[in-house]
């Protein structure tokens, strides 16, 4: 999975980074933020490297970490990479030099074969564009060291070790059409093609290619999105005998060939094919990393259907196991994609040093608001909903939402209550009383031309317990007739305290397939928690916050803080697992249950428990609702009441 971009000194971009922690992400920016240069910056990171393992002058040997393929060797084509009518505009203000490199670095997972891709792009003699490009990981580096510096056609036996697990990348402008007539292309062809981003004269050849099971799939996705189907296509073993190949949809309108549909149908059409062609390049290990870059997929939909085909698109992408970047400006796309767990939200300016992260509401219509008019938004999602939810941070919400998902995973009904809460992050906030601040800030006045008045307004506050709270069990209160409130406050330190228990955090980590069983998964957690009560790290930095909370001035000003000092010590000592830090004590534990396992298995497991959370099928996790912590089913059951 695709980790980190970075940029120097390419297209606008003076020095910009992007980093991704989710297999979808929603790249959301005005015309001109650089939203499509960064999404062609990644598919020419991955495409030149291609490229330049074939390059005659190919020259793989170490770099420090780094594993050099090509060291300023020419590139032809300049257009392949981009394509511009002059290619100095690859640089800011297309300006460059001798000394001037654009410079594209894209970090993978710790995990991957191949952890890093940096292409560097410069002036050569004669006014000639000249690549070098570099990869890091396990698999490069062993294909380097197994290959002596006079190996005979090494670089060819160096790129048939490593070619297969190169990071894919296709890049989807918005989409216009296919042309009239489209010959049998041949596998190369078609791979050229989707690398130069030109769909529109491939998708019969890609549907051709479509098993049975992915043409099922393929009118499930139309069916569900655009109200059509695929009813023929050209065979395989007519590919030598027709001179066109043809494919046949059916709408309302009847049975009609791909040249007479819309540029909504072909779209969706294009965007599933190209799905299914990363889905097969992955391979059938899945160890290749697959990207699929969105430019604006809502062209030509209108604005529901826009949602519609995002969400679409991002579950099936999660399914073939490809990483989505989208580049929209569509509110509706960016509304559904937001909802989901596993999607993240950046705000894209390449005046900037970095994307800008969104993880709350108000950054959401802060974002938009830069190239949106918001007027018809002004009534807030959880003013519409009537349900909203306060909590301490992004991670907060990512574990409540994936708990929540897999509780009322065969639920409906739950499910979509659920979905109607809005996350608000307090981002470190005191004491805050729900009851306190709605009653002033939401009237009966608000509703009263509102239908749906009779629905009273939910709010829940979610606390951390911290080193100074008392817990607090979560209850539905009737705060007034248009107003209900819930507030709960974690009896550990912070909600990953609550997961650190054999019983719960062996559920999880089962659900990666580690290759132990759930016992012995169990005593090494067991055995981990104990080590982690006793470190003195956790403990002195938890000793600290509980002293500076209990030494506390009395009535009359005075401070004992021997006094504090001694109790910390004491409710330290007794409880470390309320006391230590939530996130510290989780890193630690996955830390030690990471060393007990063997390579392959230890590198499925995540150093956060929201990473772990959402990497994990949730169909795997089980059974029943034992994985939930119990005040977390208490939440959700006052909640969803």
């Amino acid at each position: 999975m695709l980790r980190n971009v970075r940029l120097k000194r390419f297209r606008g971009f003076r020095d910009f980074s992007l980093d991704l922690d989710g297999p979808i992400a929603a790249l959301l920016g005005g015309n001109s933020s650089g939203k499509t240069s960064l999404l062609q910056a990644v598919r020419i990171g991955c495409f030149a490297t291609e490229q330049a393992l074939e390059h005659s002058d190919a020259d793989p040997r170490e770099d420090g970490d780094w594993i050099i393929i090509a060291d300023r060797v020419g590139v032809a084509e300049p257009a392949s990479l981009l394509p511009l009518m002059d290619w100095r505009q690859l640089f800011v203000d297309s300006q460059g030099g001798d000394k001037v490199q654009a410079e594209i670095e894209l970090t993978f997972d710790e995990t991957d074969p191949v952890q890093g891709i940096r292409t560097s792009l410069g002036y050569g003699r004669n006014e000639k564009l000249v690549l070098s490009t570099w990869l890091k990981g396990p698999l490069p580096n062993a294909a380097n060291a197994a290959l002596p510096p006079r190996t005979r056609d090494r670089a060819a036996r160096f790129r048939t070790s490593v070619a297969q697990t190169l990071p894919l990348a296709v890049f989807t402008p918005a989409f216009y059409g296919v042309t009239r007539h489209e010959e049998f292309r041949t596998a190369k062809i078609i791979d050229r093609a989707l690398g130069s981003s030109d769909q529109s004269h491939i998708v019969r050849n890609l549907i051709a290619r479509l098993d049975s099971a992915g043409l099922n799939r393929l009118n499930q996705f139309l069916s569900s999105t655009i109200g059509a189907r695929i009813v023929r296509s050209t065979s395989a073993i007519d590919f030598e005998k027709i001179e066109h190949l043809e494919v046949t949809y059916q709408d309302s309108n009847g049975e009609l060939e791909l040249s007479s549909a819309g540029t909504g149908l072909t779209s969706a059409v294009a965007l599933y094919a190209s799905l299914d062609y990363l889905r097969r390049g992955r391979g059938s290990t899945g160890a290749r990393s697959a990207l699929l870059l969105l430019d604006e997929p809502e062209a030509h939909l209108h604005p529901r259907l826009q949602g519609q085909v995002g969400e679409a698109i991002a579950s099936t992408a999660v399914e073939f196991g490809v990483q989505t970047l989208i580049a929209t400006h569509s509110v509706e796309l960016t509304n559904r994609i937001g909802r989901r767990r596993d999607a993240v939200l950046a705000s894209i300016d390449r005046r900037s040093a970095s994307a800008i992260r969104i993880s709350s509401e108000n950054e959401l219509l802060r974002a938009l608001d830069e190239f949106c008019d918001l007027t018809p938004y002004t009534s807030l999602n959880f003013l519409r909903s009537r349900r909203v939810v306060f909590h301490e941070g992004r991670s907060d919400w990512a574990i409540l939402s994936t708990c929540a998902h897999y509780l009322y995973r065969v639920d409906a009904q739950k499910l979509e209550q659920w979905k109607e809460y809005v996350g608000v992050s307090l981002d470190g906030t005191g004491n805050v009383s729900v009851k306190g601040v709605l009653e002033k800030l939401l009237t009966p006045g608000m509703f009263e031309s509102d239908a749906g008045a009779a629905r009273p307004f939910r709010a829940a506050l979610v606390l951390d317990r911290d080193a100074h709270r008392s817990p607090v069990t979560a209850a539905l209160t009737t705060t007034k007739p248009h107003l209900e409130s819930i507030e709960t406050t974690w009896s550990r330190y912070s909600i990953e305290s609550l997961f650190i228990e054999p019983e719960i955090l062996s559920l999880w980590l089962g659900g990666l397939e580690l290759g132990v069983s759930r016992d012995d998964l169990q005593r090494t957690i067991a055995s981990a928690i104990q080590v982690a009560n006793l470190d003195p790290g956790l403990n002195d930095w938890a000793r600290g916050e509980r002293t500076k909370h209990l030494a506390r001035a009395d009535k009359e000003g005075n401070v004992n803080y021997k006094a504090a000092l001694e109790q910390a010590s004491k409710d330290v000592s007794a409880s470390p697992e309320v006391w230590q830090h939530g996130k510290d004590r989780m890193k630690f534990v996955l830390g030690k249950v990471r060393a007990s396992l063997p390579g392959p298995a230890a590198n499925r497991i995540r150093a956060t428990l929201e990473d772990l959370l959402l990497s994990v099928e949730l169909a795997r996790v089980g059974p029943g609702p034992a994985p939930v912590p119990t005040e977390l089913q208490e939440l959700f059951a006052a909640m969803l009441t």
